[in-house]
């Protein structure tokens, strides 16, 4: 008596494999953009401090405890651009 095994594969565009390419994709893209962002010119203290206020205002509703750091480092920030001025 003979017994025969077929053998099946599975296609390469499979569903996972497809996932891993997105988020793959998705990381890279934030990473170039990242790299981006960091390459172009340095943002002034002022524009720096500016920016933390906004993300304190932004936080304030669902983290208020880190509102209140980004807004400690945004004074941080301001006495010293204002101790800088100073000199």
């Amino acid at each position: 008596m003979t017994t025969t095994t077929t053998l099946t594969r599975r296609p390469l565009a499979d569903p996972i494999g497809s996932s891993l390419t997105k988020a793959v994709t998705g990381i890279l893209t934030g990473l170039k953009a990242l790299d981006q962002k960091l390459r172009e010119r340095p943002a002034s203290l002022g524009e720096q401090t500016a920016e933390l206020l906004r993300m304190a205002d932004a936080y304030e509703s669902t983290q208020p405890s880190y509102a209140a750091d980004l807004r400690a480092a945004a004074m941080t920030a301001s006495a010293a651009l204002e101790a800088k001025s100073a000199r």
